[in-house]
């Protein structure tokens, strides 16, 4: 019965050359498929590539909607906590590399998260390629992990020598075994030996998985690949025949100029074949042109091959292609639900992932024992957002009855947010309240001062006798 190191092996091996080709078609890398041998022998010295990379753009869309917006501990009242974990999402840099995982699990199924600690015993945490690391789980417990895997090569600064090297996570320990030759020469899982054993300080695989499916591990690009490959055959026909045949091809049919002439046609812009008549004397000279190459209908095929690259991969064409038509709100909701069910769908698959590596964080940097069901991943909007639709959606429901925080809890708003609102409008009212009272006196001290200028104005002073004390 094969050993763990070499079920490690097998599984690092096996998985090389198809995660490498899935990679070169999301990056647009794409090999032409001609389904007829002359067609290949035929091209195969075409020294151009010419594709259209609907591969990158499907994945893309879909990496664009998968986002992780913040945490949340609890009922998100402990600050301390909650400062914690930011800074730690922060420090380790995993709030970069979760955007290359995410798209590492699209890609190619899966990808990786390896926590641990330097040897200051500072807190690290990195992504990993899923060509770099291997899962296996318990058989009768299939979401359990067993062991994981990761391999890596050093070369030997003296003797410059490639050794390939391997360090096997079980829940109690790590083992560290080594293989003399690089990656490339190794044949099977028996050429590593055992190096050292350590003991496994977490009590955990500090190895998470991130996968995109849990039946089976598969490629957001399998379904879109063999599409790919057709559009990019049409777009290399196109290009052929827009080559040699899309230009207007002249001829000359001239006089008989002899037997044996030889007869050098060269298929070319403003080119002008020459041909002999039958015989000399029997034909005139006539000129005349051959058609051109419809290019109108490999354009066609190529839109037709790209409608059905969205249909399939579940993205509204408006998000891959300008059409011109620029849809309503409620029309680009209806377009983008397939795109949003499959965002959310794979953030739920994530996020059971996110947080245990989240709660290892935390333990281990001492912030307390944090079940790791109390922390909550808020993603960021899956869908276009339309303010001013989500404003009119939100008065119309407050006009039927439906409280507003009722409201806003349906539009995604978290409590400590709905919290913060009331919060706002109780200093608002206050300010408010506050600024009325100022008014009000101000108004009561204008009336009293105006009162008071309008007795002293009124009151004449009383007239005295010009006869008095003359």
């Amino acid at each position: 019965m094969p050993t763990d190191i070499e079920y490690a092996y097998a599984g690092l091996e096996g998985k090389q050359e198809r995660y490498d080709a899935l990679w070169d078609w999301y990056a647009g890398q794409h090999p032409i498929v001609y389904n007829a041998s002359k067609l290949r022998e035929i091209f195969k010295d075409l020294n151009a590539n010419f594709s259209e990379n609907w591969c990158g753009v499907v994945v893309n869309t879909i990496l664009d909607r998968i986002a992780i917006e913040r945490f949340q501990i609890g009922d998100g009242k402990d600050e301390a906590a909650q400062g914690a974990l930011a800074q730690l999402w922060r420090s380790t840099e995993l709030d970069r590399d979760a955007y290359d995982a995410h798209l590492c699990a699209l890609v190619t199924g899966e990808a990786f998260i390896v926590c641990g600690e330097d040897g200051a015993g500072n807190i690290e945490a990195y992504f990993n390629d899923s060509r770099l690391c291997h899962m296996v789980y318990e058989e009768a417990k299939p979401h359990t992990p067993r062991f994981a895997a990761k391999w890596h090569e050093l070369t030997d600064a003296v003797t410059g020598s490639v050794a390939t090297h391997m360090t096997v996570y079980y829940p109690d320990r790590l083992e560290y075994w080594q293989a003399s030759q690089p990656r490339a020469q190794l044949s099977n899982g028996k050429a590593f030996t055992l190096q050292s054993t350590a003991t496994n300080p977490y009590g955990e695989i500090p190895v998470y998985h991130l996968r995109r499916e849990r039946r089976e591990l598969s490629s957001e690009l399998a379904d879109i690949i063999p599409l790919q490959a057709q559009l990019n055959k049409m777009l290399a026909d196109m290009m052929i025949a827009a080559e040699f045949g899309a230009f207007k091809q002249r001829y000359v049919i001239a006089s008989f100029v002899g037997e044996g002439a030889a007869l050098r046609l060269k298929n070319s812009p403003n080119e002008i074949w020459t041909l002999p008549g039958g015989a000399e004397g029997d034909q005139p000279t006539s000129v005349g042109e051959f058609a051109a190459t419809e290019l109108a209908n490999y354009l066609s095929a190529i839109d037709r091959a790209a409608n059905v690259i969205a249909t399939v991969a579940g993205v509204p064409k408006t998000l891959l292609t300008a059409t011109g038509d620029i849809p309503s709100g409620a029309s680009l909701r209806a377009l983008e639900a397939p795109l949003i069910k499959k965002a959310e769908r794979y953030a739920g698959r994530f996020e059971p992932v996110w947080r245990n590596v989240l709660h290892w964080l935390m333990v281990v940097s001492g912030q307390g024992a944090i079940d790791p069901d109390d922390i909550d991943i808020i993603w960021a909007e899956t869908g276009t957002t339309q303010p001013e639709e989500d404003a009119t959606t939100a008065k119309l429901w407050v006009e039927a009855g439906m409280p507003l925080k009722t409201v806003l809890r349906k539009q995604g708003w978290s409590e400590a947010e709905i919290e913060q609102l009331e919060s706002d409008e109780a200093d608002e009212q206050a300010k408010a309240a506050s600024l009325a009272q100022a008014y009000m006196q101000e108004a009561e001290t204008n009336a009293s001062r105006q009162a008071g200028e309008t007795r002293t104005n009124g009151a004449q002073p009383a007239r005295r006798s010009p006869f008095i004390g003359s």
